[in-house]
Formats: C-alpha cells, structure tokens, sequence
C-alpha cells in the first residue's frame, strides 16, 4: 500500500516539473512581429542574463556587443515578479484527470529599461502579462520562457509608442 502511494507521489511531482508552457495576455500579441527597423543598442550591464535575453528575443533592438556603431544604449533594470492569480479548482481538477484539462496561472512582471540617446536618458516601464500553462501534453513541447515574455515586451512597446 506504502508503494502505491510512493508511486503516485512521484507521477504527481514529475507531472508537476514537467507539464508547462508559457502563454502570453492578451491573445493578440503572440502573433505580433516587429516589422520596423531595428535601431542598434548597445546594453551597458549585460550582466543581467534573464532580462537581456527577453530584451533579444522582444526584438525591439538590435543588440550589439560594440558600442561604437550605435544609436542608443540601454540600461537594464531587474525583473520583478509583481502577482500570481492561482486557481485551486481548476488545479485540483486538473490534478485528478492527471492534467489532461489545462488550467492557467497567470502572472504579471515589472520590466524596466532606460534608453540612453545622445545623453538623454528616456526611462521605460512595462507590465508583461504572462500565464503557465498545466497540461500533460505540454511536456513534450518548448517551454519558451524568455520568447514569450519577449512578444509581451514588443507589444507592450509598440502600443506605447
């Protein structure tokens, strides 16, 4: 009885590392794709690998490893994970069914950059909206962490621009 219980446990915890995607909110900007030119942007603390790698994948800029070519620079500031909604029911419905009915997690990050151009420094602050989805077929598929909060940050900047 102990074994059938240990065995559950562990299909519970490897359905739960493995079964998720992100999608991103609102539906209109999954399919958006920049089709303006890309000014060139040199990003002065690429230390900060999550942020720099949404800011390449948003493809908004440029990024270039040279600062000699350039039309503006960029300073990253941290991401910050403002909320989480969870839904309990859908999660334990879901959890009987052995995730075979999705349920969504949704979150919402603070993402900050300054474009720096000819020593004016223009401050720029967006609220991506980004969801987990649970799903057991979601296991075989790319999670796309950084893609998709990318295409939040693209259209997040292309409405307020």
């Amino acid at each position: 009885m102990k074994k059938q219980y240990l065995i559950l446990f562990g299909l519970i915890v490897v359905l739960n590392s493995g079964c998720y995607t992100y999608k991103v909110f609102p539906k209109e900007f999954r399919k958006i794709e920049n089709k303006e030119i890309q000014l060139k942007a040199y990003v002065v603390n690429n230390i900060l690998e999550e942020e720099l790698k949404i800011l390449k994948s948003s493809e908004i800029f440029e990024i270039v490893e040279d600062s000699l070519n350039i039309d503006l620079m960029i300073k990253l500031y941290q991401i910050k994970k403002m909320e989480t909604s969870y839904n309990r029911k859908s999660a334990a419905i879901s959890l009987l069914t052995l995730y075979q009915i999705p349920y969504y997690n949704y979150h919402v990050y603070k993402f900050k950059f300054d474009e720096i151009k000819n020593n004016r420094i223009t401050k720029k602050e967006f609220e991506l909206n980004v969801a987990t989805r649970v799903w057991f077929w979601d296991m075989f598929t790319y999670k796309g962490y950084s893609r998709e909060m990318g295409k939040s940050l693209l259209g997040k900047y292309k409405i307020i621009e």
